[in-house]
């Protein structure tokens, strides 16, 4: 999976969000990964959750977004 692209897609850069876990790996082919961990700054976060394309969802008590890109 080409993470950079993907985030690229998303409007996602190094200012706005950081990819985490298993991504991580992924990026540096160490591992494949089945999706990709990012967090982002608050604007983008709204941005996202404002858009019928990401799904809100609990994991871990906390709120995220899944777009099933990934």
């Amino acid at each position: 999976m080409e993470i950079k692209n993907k985030l690229v897609e998303l409007g996602l850069n190094y200012d706005n969000a950081v990819v985490i876990g298993s991504g991580i790996l992924n990026a540096l082919n160490l591992r494949e990964c089945k999706d990709i961990d990012v967090v982002v700054i608050k604007e983008k976060y709204k941005e996202f959750s404002d858009n019928s394309r990401f799904k809100k969802e609990q994991k871990h008590g906390r709120e995220i977004l899944d777009d099933g890109l990934f």
